[in-house]
């Protein structure tokens, strides 16, 4: 059995005058080991920066963030919840980054914050998403391709056991007819949704992609996008991951379009300081996941001013009055326990390089 463990605290010394008032927990579950490490270590490093600049405000309470390590094992994720809230005493968590995960957390039975862009079937009213929206990811790929890159010709591959993953894609069917229903062009359209499971064969998949098409675009997982990209022949094709994973791992020689909800924008000073912060902190840029992190922990933090008593139920009430907050994007609009419009941006990855092509406001 492989073992799960609780592998730090960093402490946000919120000093309230005196050190008569007890203590607060917050925790954070992600991998830290395996192949997901990255994305938990940036999260990591996105709330010690939040929690390093909450520590100036004088007017809140002693919090400690636990951070506990999955291993990369889906089902540890419910057992990291579980023993944060039953031994840890925390009153919320931060993570997850897909539906099945989401769900484990729940299990928690305290608030949850993820940076998934949608509330998985089934959760309590005590998940809030902040992420991007699968339509608005999806509306925004299609005007990147329609607009700026000026493709007619897409097949669109969908695995339909992905929840999240369909409404990507009709999200984008609906903005790309209507990109180029403006300029009065035809376009060529194929899709297919498929169950991908680990029978599927990646390069029969590869092969049912039409000649003509001048761009493939893939809505599911990111771990079976990279299979599929290992097996593509199509050197002309552009390749757009639109799954609600995010941002795609290893792309190999690929160049690879996705869309994210942060990016390093020069147009934007909060971003750019955030950016000057993290690095002065970390000696590294930060990525979407520790943005992402570093807006979770202080929309709990704001939360938790407001409430009356540090107590699990009275964040909860909190957060469900929350109808907006200042990210590092601007204001987030709230609607549900989930954020409802917010700046997208769509990037370009080749190997390890990732770039900002265009950014896209709630208003456009």
């Amino acid at each position: 059995m492989a073992r799960c463990f609780v592998f730090g605290c960093f402490v946000l010394c919120l000093g309230c005058g005196s050190g008569s008032q007890p203590a607060v927990f917050f925790g954070h579950v992600a991998s830290v080991s395996g192949p997901d490490r990255a994305i938990g270590d940036k999260e990591t490093l996105g709330i010690r920066l939040a929690v390093k600049e909450l520590a100036e405000d004088k007017d809140l309470r002693l919090i400690h963030v636990k951070h506990s390590d999955t291993v990369g094992l889906l089902d540890a994720f419910e057992g990291q919840a579980v023993r944060l809230v039953a031994l840890g005493k925390v009153l919320a968590l931060y993570g997850g980054n897909s539906a099945d995960e989401i769900v484990r957390l729940d299990r928690g039975l305290v608030p949850v914050v993820t940076p998934l862009g949608f509330l998985p079937r089934g959760v309590s009213d005590k998940v809030f998403s902040i992420g991007l929206t699968p339509k608005r990811q999806g509306e925004a790929l299609a005007r990147f391709l329609a607009e700026e890159k000026k493709i007619e010709s897409v097949h669109v591959v969908t695995d339909a056991r992905r929840e999240g993953a369909l409404a990507v894609a009709d999200g984008f069917r609906e903005s790309f007819r209507k990109s180029w229903a403006a300029g009065k062009k035809e376009i060529a359209w194929t899709s297919e949704q498929v169950s991908i499971d680990k029978e599927t064969k990646f390069d029969e998949l590869g092969k049912r992609v039409p000649s003509q098409a001048r761009a493939l675009v893939y809505s599911g997982s990111v771990a079976d996008f990279g299979k599929l990209l290992r097996e593509l022949n199509v050197p002309d094709m552009l390749l757009v991951y639109a799954g609600p994973e995010g941002a795609p791992r290893e792309t190999g020689e690929a160049v690879v379009y996705f869309a994210a909800p942060f990016a390093l924008d020069k147009e934007l000073a909060k971003t750019q300081e955030f950016a000057d912060r993290f690095r002065s902190a970390f000696h590294e840029d930060p990525d979407a996941h520790a943005a992402m992190a570093y807006d979770g922990t202080r929309l709990l933090a704001a939360a938790l001013r407001r409430a009356e008593r540090p107590a699990s139920e009275r964040l909860l009430e909190e957060l469900k009055k929350t109808k907006e907050f200042a990210g590092l994007t601007g204001t987030i609009a709230l609607e549900g326990n989930q954020a409802k419009e917010r700046p997208v941006w769509v990037l370009r990855k080749e190997k390890q390089m990732t770039d900002t092509v265009i950014r896209y406001d709630p208003k456009n």
